[in-house]
């Protein structure tokens, strides 16, 4: 459906609530919204929603095949629309087959053409200057999505407790992608003991602070160690 066809039938759906009114002339708008959010169990959830004179009218869900009316000033026309709809059961179908199917596979073609960029994580690591024979690694991932992800250090191969660590918020890198950071402080000379662990949409990737990255001559923020992580090939 393109655009023309769209606006067609938004005229006669709002010439159908003026009816109801027995209104001919006037000014008076129609807005639809129409959403699909794709859950982190990749579920789908979506919904239509109409605003007749900017005001809350009709809302469809799918997973209900209902129509319901929010509270607004045009709600006693609107549940006159909905007396309408309601017995009109291949509208019902319509609505949620656009809604669920139309809409949200154009969301997952969108999420598929750019997979490789939006999931491509780098994972880099930083050493501080010594203070006081103490210094501070820090992990910081970049390039991620979604937004939901676990960055934590590893000794021994073992996770730090929370008190060991200093996590920072996670931040929108600017292109529709995520970054953030985790740190933790150590004595100088036990650098080896540590990795980077990161957890993010069902894939683990670890960067071990090797001792060829610990021989070097340091200075703050000097070197870094990289990893890369990605969606595996089909």
């Amino acid at each position: 459906m393109d655009f023309t066809d769209i606006g067609m039938e938004l005229r006669m759906t709002l010439s159908d609530i003026m009816k109801l009114q027995d209104q001919k002339r006037g000014l008076h708008s129609l807005q639809e919204t129409l959403d699909c959010e794709i859950q982190e169990d990749n579920g789908t959830w979506g919904f239509w929603d109409y605003r007749y004179d900017r005001e809350p009218f009709l809302s469809y869900l799918p997973e209900t095949q209902r129509w319901t009316v929010p509270q607004s000033l045009a709600q006693t026309l609107a549940l006159e629309m909905k007396k309408t709809w309601d017995a009109d059961r291949d509208k019902h179908k319509y609505y949620g087959h656009h809604v669920q199917g139309d809409i949200c596979k154009r969301l997952w073609s969108y999420l598929d053409s750019g997979r490789d960029f939006m999931e491509r994580t780098a994972v880099n690591v930083t050493l501080s200057e010594a203070v006081k024979g103490n210094v501070i690694l820090t992990c910081w991932a970049a390039g991620f999505y979604a937004p939901k992800i676990t960055l934590t250090w590893l000794q021994d191969g073992e996770p730090l407790s929370m008190d060991s660590q200093k996590s920072g918020s996670v931040l929108s890198g600017g292109n529709g992608t995520y970054k953030t950071w985790v740190s933790t402080r150590l004595p100088q000379g036990e650098e080896q003991r540590y990795s980077c662990h990161l957890e993010h949409s069902g894939k683990n990737i670890t960067c071990p602070v090797s001792h060829a990255f610990m021989r070097k001559p340091r200075k703050r923020s000097m070197s870094q160690v990289h990893g890369m992580a990605s969606e595996p090939p089909a």
